[in-house]
This record gives structure tokens, C-alpha cells and sequence, in this order.
């Protein structure tokens, strides 16, 4: 029993003596926690700011790409200069040759580091012409400006623009020994009789009309045609032509005996609601009849052709039907036939058009009988030189001839490029109100 006694005891005794140790480390925590408390504030305000005052740099240093040269800088140095002449208002024709020098030159190559590594890229070349004043003599510069991307620079003694230099002075005129051709069927109209001759000018100055025109050393020059009504009777029903005539480009001469190009678009006066067909413009593969609006329902308009002096048959396919005009394509045509053409409209009927191929055309009125009724007719008769040929091929063969002359005729400059197309609005017009297309 004391023995019992004595055991639990010293039980007793251990579990106090082992408890004071682990009560003084309880007790000491807090104050160790403090201590840490106090180096933490001090470690957490030092990190941050090391790393936010090196990180940036290090990696701006490992981001720059540095260009070290700019390849054929000899050449880049040494572009072509120009001389232009005086006029009292700039030419973008002068400025041609230099346009076109400033087109090689778009891009640049250059030889470019980044970090270790060292490689080859090409940057664009941005040109400025502003500087450059044609009414007042001087010197001026074109300055073509090398871009960089972002994260790029350039080195010490780099170049970084290209120069054109420009003089302007007062120069002799340039006397032009040759004129391009004038395209016969570059534009008809059809007016209504009893038209103001504002009119017409609106017409022809929507469409500006041109021809290039050659001086001896072979420098291409724009002229202008300027245009004469006054053989038009706006008052008279008829088939009139409107007459152009070249003016020579500024600080330019014609030369003495220079062969002038005839210059003429066909005019047609009709009278209100009474539609004609007694000329055309050729357009992509078409035959375009300008003509005052046709009255009544614009579905009932009924087109007759008839074939090598055959049998009439109306037209379903391959025509177009508008109130400013009709059109015919010629893939209707077969290669070696003659036609005749008339239109049938609510309460009347145009007059009977014939034509076939050949190389010139005249239209002249003759009386005959209409498809139906005793009514005027005009006849397109043929002056052929050559062997025979289609219609159809002869309007290809003279596209080909002619597309690239208009195109070449119109064109005003590179940096403009305003090229009047063949199918320029002033050519389709434009047609309000209700119109039917025939596939």
C-alpha cells in the first residue's frame, strides 16, 4: 500500500519538474515574436525598392534593338537631284521622275543588334514632298524619313533620312512635237431640246478630258480639252457634235505644222419623251445609246433587232433598258453581219438604226420605212478599208488599241492616281426611278 503511495508520488513530482520547461518556452514565443516582427518591416521596405530601381533597367537594356547601319549608305547619300520649272501653280507632272525615284526607295536595309545577337531587317522610308513650292524659285528638299518600330534606336552617326534635292528656276518652254490620238467613242449624251447650254457644260465638266501630249526629248505633258457648243442647237431636234480643242499644257508650246488630233463627242437634242438612238459610246463589251427618258412603264420598252436585212426579233437577253439610256452587248453581234436596230416605247417608237463593221462611221437621216410605220430613219453607213471584219472583233481589236491610250490619257500622276476608268459615271449615267435590266 505505501509502496502505491510512494509510486504515485513520484508520478506526481516528474509531471510538475518536466512542465517548467515547456511553460517557459510558452511563455518565451511572444517575446521572439516581437523581435521577428520588428526585422520583418525592415526586410519587406528594403526588397521592394532593390527591386523595382533594377528590374526596369535590366530588362530595357535586354529589350533594346540598336540599328548600326543603314546598308548602301554611299548610294542613300548620293540620290538624284531635279530641276523644275517655275509655274503659278505646282505641276504633279513635274514632280513625276521624282515620284517615281522616291517609289524605289520605299524601304531601307539596315543591319540591327539585339543583346549579342546581330541580323539584318528592313524599315520603311516615309516621304514628304511638302516642302517643295513650284511658284517660287529656290532650293528645297524631298525628305524620305527611315521608321523604326517601338523598342528600336538608332546609333551613333546613323543615317536616318534620304534627300531629294529641288531646284526650281525659270526655264524656256517645252516645245511639244506630238499628240496622242483622240478615242472617237469616248462619250455621247443626249440632252433635251429646249436645254440651257449650262447644261451641257455640267455634263462635259464632270468628266474632265484629256490627251498627253510629247516634246523631243520624249517628256510626257497633259493637255487639256477645252470644248466648243456652238455648233449645238439646243432648240433644234438633231444629231450635233460638240468640238474640242487642245490647250498646250503650262510652260509648254505646240511646235510650227504639229498635226492636231480630231476631237469631237456626238450631242444628241431630243424632244421630251420622244427617245432616240442616233449615237453611242462604246463600254465593255457594250453599245450605250444615250436618250431622253422614255415615257410610260419602262418594262414595256420592247427592242427590235433584225439581222443581214432579215426577220425582226425582240431582244430577252444581252440589253439593258434605263431612262438615260440603253445598252446592247455585243456578243449579240455575229462576225459578217449587218443590223438594224429599233426601239419600241408606251406610244411611240425611235427611228431605225443600221450599222455593221467597218472602220469609220457616219450617221446621216434618209427616209425609208420603219420596221411597222412610215417614220424618219438614220442609217449608219460603212467606209471599210481592209478585209471584212465582225463588229464584234472590231470593237475588241479597238478596245485593246484604245483602253490603254484613255487609261494613259487620264492618268495625272503616281501620287494622285486618278485614272478615268471606262466606265466612268459621266459615260454610265446614273438612273434614278425605275429601270429594268435584261440579263
Amino acid at each position: 500500500m505505501h509502496r502505491r503511495i510512494l509510486e504515485g508520488c513520484l508520478a506526481c513530482l516528474l509531471c510538475f519538474t518536466c512542465s517548467i520547461p515547456a511553460f517557459a518556452a510558452e511563455t518565451a514565443t511572444p517575446s521572439n515574436a516581437d523581435e521577428r516582427r520588428e526585422i520583418l518591416p525592415d526586410l519587406e521596405s528594403e526588397t521592394p525598392g532593390t527591386l523595382e530601381s533594377k528590374t526596369p533597367e535590366a530588362s530595357e537594356e535586354v529589350s533594346l534593338v540598336l540599328v548600326t547601319e543603314i546598308q548602301n549608305e554611299g548610294e542613300l547619300l548620293s540620290l538624284p537631284a531635279f530641276t523644275l520649272p517655275l509655274r503659278t501653280t505646282p505641276s504633279d507632272d513635274d514632280l513625276e521622275e521624282i515620284y517615281q525615284l522616291a517609289l524605289r526607295y520605299q524601304t531601307v536595309c539596315a543591319t540591327v543588334t539585339a543583346g549579342e545577337e546581330i541580323r539584318q531587317e528592313t524599315f520603311p522610308v516615309v516621304w514628304d514632298f511638302s516642302a517643295i513650292d513650284q511658284t517660287t524659285p529656290g532650293k528645297y528638299t524631298a525628305a524620305g524619313r527611315i521608321e523604326l518600330p517601338e523598342g528600336y534606336a538608332f546609333g551613333e552617326a546613323v543615317l536616318q533620312e534620304l534627300q531629294i534635292s529641288v531646284r526650281v528656276e525659270e526655264m524656256p518652254p517645252a516645245v511639244i512635237t506630238s499628240i496622242e490620238q483622240w478615242y472617237p467613242y469616248t462619250d455621247a449624251f443626249a440632252v433635251q431640246q429646249g436645254s440651257e447650254t449650262e447644261t451641257l457644260e455640267n455634263l462635259f465638266a464632270f468628266s474632265p478630258y484629256y490627251l498627253e501630249c510629247y516634246a523631243e526629248n520624249g517628256t510626257s505633258y497633259t493637255a487639256v480639252v477645252e470644248w466648243d457648243f456652238s455648233g449645238i442647237d439646243l432648240n433644234t431636234v438633231g444629231l450635233y457634235h460638240a468640238m474640242g480643242k487642245l490647250t498646250a499644257p503650262e510652260n509648254t508650246a505646240f511646235a510650227e505644222g504639229i498635226a492636231f488630233p480630231e476631237i469631237s463627242i456626238p450631242v444628241s437634242v431630243q424632244a421630251p419623251g420622244s427617245p432616240d438612238i442616233n449615237c453611242f459610246l462604246v463600254r465593255r463589251g457594250s453599245l450605250y445609246f444615250p436618250w431622253v427618258t422614255p415615257p410610260g412603264n419602262l418594262d414595256k420598252v420592247s427592242i427590235w433587232l433584225s439581222e443581214n436585212n432579215g426577220s425582226w426579233n425582240r431582244l430577252e437577253s444581252g440589253v439593258y433598258v434605263g431612262q438615260e439610256m440603253l445598252s446592247i452587248a455585243t456578243r449579240l453581234l455575229a462576225p459578217g453581219s449587218s443590223y438594224r436596230l429599233q426601239v419600241d416605247y408606251d406610244g411611240g417608237q425611235t427611228g431605225i438604226l443600221s450599222f455593221m463593221e467597218g472602220m469609220q462611221v457616219e450617221i446621216h437621216p434618209i427616209p425609208s420605212f420603219s420596221r411597222l410605220l412610215k417614220i424618219p430613219t438614220i442609217r449608219m453607213t460603212v467606209s471599210q478599208t481592209g478585209p471584212p471584219q465582225s463588229l464584234q472583233n472590231r470593237l475588241q481589236q479597238m478596245a485593246a488599241e484604245w483602253i490603254p491610250t484613255i487609261l494613259k490619257k487620264h492618268h495625272l500622276s503616281v501620287k494622285k492616281m486618278i485614272l478615268r476608268i471606262m466606265n466612268h459615271p459621266t459615260s454610265l449615267p446614273s438612273h434614278p426611278g425605275r429601270e429594268r435590266m435584261i440579263p
